[in-house]
């Protein structure tokens, strides 16, 4: 079983932590998180930027499987949106936030 020490440094070794979470710290990024899960992605689907463009992706919608929970509920899989390209069959550690949570945060991230 990973712990989650573990799993921080080696996200912190692939990418520096300024560049992934901005002014915030690790700690306030989980803090702030609703739930923190390490996943492997098991659908994606681009999210056109408009009607008809599903070459210009806004976004991509994710189906993935929890492999383990270090934070919030514990359910067998996870759907969310991102930015961010992941393929299918990779493993992901990833901190969320409801969206309805989000928004009433009034940007106090």
């Amino acid at each position: 079983m990973k712990t989650l020490p573990a799993i921080i440094s080696l996200l912190l070794l692939s990418q520096p932590a300024s560049a992934r979470f901005g002014q915030s710290s690790l700690a306030e990024v989980f803090a702030k998180s609703d739930r923190v899960v390490e996943v492997v992605i098991t659908s994606a689907r681009v999210i056109p930027l408009r009607a008809g463009l599903e070459n210009e992706a806004c976004g991509y919608l994710y189906q993935a499987k929890v492999a383990e929970t270090f934070k919030g509920s514990r359910a067998t899989s996870v759907r969310f949106a991102s930015n961010e390209q992941m393929a299918p069959d990779t493993r992901h550690l990833l901190f969320l936030r409801s969206a309805t949570a989000a928004a009433g945060r009034d940007g106090q991230d």
